[in-house]
C-alpha cells in the first residue's frame, strides 16, 4: 500500500445513476500520477433512510454490490488493475429520523462490508485484497445533525459518531484495513459547528486513518475562500490539527491518540479553466507546497465526462508531480 501521506486518488463513481465505469475509461486515467482510486457505487438516492422500511436498506446494499460486482471486472481488464483501491459504504440520509438513529444502520454496514470482501476476493483475487484493497471510505461528508456540536467528552453520545467509531473497530479488526474520510469544511448557517464536529474527530478520536478536508470555496463561492488557508494550516501544523474560522486548534488540539492523518480534497469540474479559473488556480496555489506532506484527493465529477476532458486530466497530473 501507498505511504498514507503522500496518497495521490481520484473519487471514482460508477453503477446507479452514473452508468458503468468502463475498463477503457480507466485506461484513460493511467499515467497521471494517481496511486488510489475511491469506489463511490451509486448516486445519492441509493441511501439508507430510516423513515424507509427495512427491506430498503436490502435493496440499498443489493444495488451497491451488484454496481460493484459490474465495475470490477473492468477494473481488472484495465490498466489499473494493480493501483491501490478504497470502496465507499452507503450513505446515510440527513432526514432527522436517520441522523438521530444512525447507529442502528450497524448491522446494516457490517452485512455490506462482507459483501464487498467477498466481492473483491471473487473478482480480483487474494492478492488484491490483501496488498491492494486499502479499506472502506465514510461517504457522508458532515457529523450530522448540523446545528448540534458533538461533546468533547463523550463524542460517541452522538449517534452518527458511534457508527463511525463502531465502522471504523469493523474496520481495523476484522478487515485491518484503513477507514478513510472526505468531510467539507464549514459553510452555511451552521459552518461553525461542520467545522468543530469534523476537528474534533480529527485532533481527538482514533475512528478514521485519512481525512481529506473539502475546502468548499470551489463550489460554495467566494466567501469561502478563507477555507483554503485554514485547511492548509490543519495539514501543515506539526502535529497535524484542525484549525477553527479564528485558526485555532479545534477543541483543544491534537491528542496523542488521536489517528487521522489529515490531507486535502481538491474540487474540480468542466469549468475549471473558464468560469472557475479564479477558485480553481486559488486551490493549485494554497496546496502546491504540501502535495507530499499529506494524502490528496481529487473530487472532478463523473469518470464518462472526465476522460473527455484532457486539459483537467492534465492539470491533475501536473499537479501531482
Amino acid at each position: 500500500m501507498p505511504n498514507l501521506k503522500e496518497m495521490k486518488a481520484l473519487h471514482l463513481y460508477t453503477g446507479e445513476g452514473y452508468g458503468l465505469v468502463t475498463s477503457s475509461m480507466l485506461n484513460k486515467l493511467y499515467g497521471r500520477n494517481l496511486d488510489t482510486f475511491v469506489v463511490h457505487l451509486g448516486d445519492q438516492n441509493v441511501r439508507f433512510d430510516y423513515q424507509q422500511s427495512t427491506s430498503d436498506r436490502t435493496r440499498v446494499i443489493n444495488q451497491s454490490i451488484n454496481d460493484l460486482k459490474a465495475f470490477l471486472p473492468e477494473w481488472a481488464a484495465s490498466k489499473l488493475s494493480r493501483k491501490q483501491m478504497f470502496v465507499s459504504v452507503p450513505l446515510l440520509h440527513n432526514n432527522t429520523s436517520t441522523i438521530e438513529n444512525a447507529d442502528a444502520f450497524y448491522s446494516n454496514f457490517r452485512d455490506y462490508m462482507k459483501q464487498v470482501k467477498d466481492a473483491v476476493i471473487n473478482a480480483l483475487g487474494q492478492r488484491f485484497w490483501d496488498n491492494d484493497f486499502c479499506g472502506f471510505y465514510f461517504r457522508t461528508e458532515a457529523v450530522y445533525p448540523l446545528q448540534e456540536k458533538i461533546s468533547r467528552s463523550n463524542p460517541t453520545s452522538t449517534p452518527m459518531v458511534k457508527l463511525m467509531n463502531d465502522i471504523s473497530y469493523l474496520v481495523r479488526n476484522t478487515y485491518e484495513k484503513q477507514f478513510m474520510w472526505c468531510p467539507y469544511y464549514g459553510y452555511g448557517t451552521y459552518k461553525d459547528n461542520i467545522i468543530y464536529n469534523l476537528g474534533l474527530v480529527a485532533n481527538r478520536t482514533n475512528i478514521f486513518d485519512i481525512i481529506c478536508i473539502q475546502p468548499a470555496y470551489y463550489f460554495q463561492g467566494s466567501a469561502y475562500k478563507g477555507n483554503l488557508r485554514l485547511v492548509f494550516d490543519s495539514i501543515n501544523d506539526d502535529p497535524q490539527e484542525v484549525v477553527d474560522a479564528d485558526r485555532n486548534p479545534v477543541a483543544g488540539g491534537r491528542i496523542d491518540s488521536a489517528t487521522a492523518i489529515v490531507g486535502v480534497n481538491m474540487e474540480a469540474n468542466d469549468y475549471f479553466n473558464t468560469s472557475k479559473k479564479t477558485e480553481f488556480d486559488a486551490y493549485i496555489d494554497a496546496f502546491m507546497d504540501i502535495v507530499d506532506m499529506g494524502p490528496i484527493v481529487w473530487y472532478a465529477g463523473g469518470i464518462r465526462n472526465l476522460v473527455q476532458n484532457s486539459q483537467l486530466l492534465d492539470a491533475i497530473e501536473d499537479f501531482l508531480m
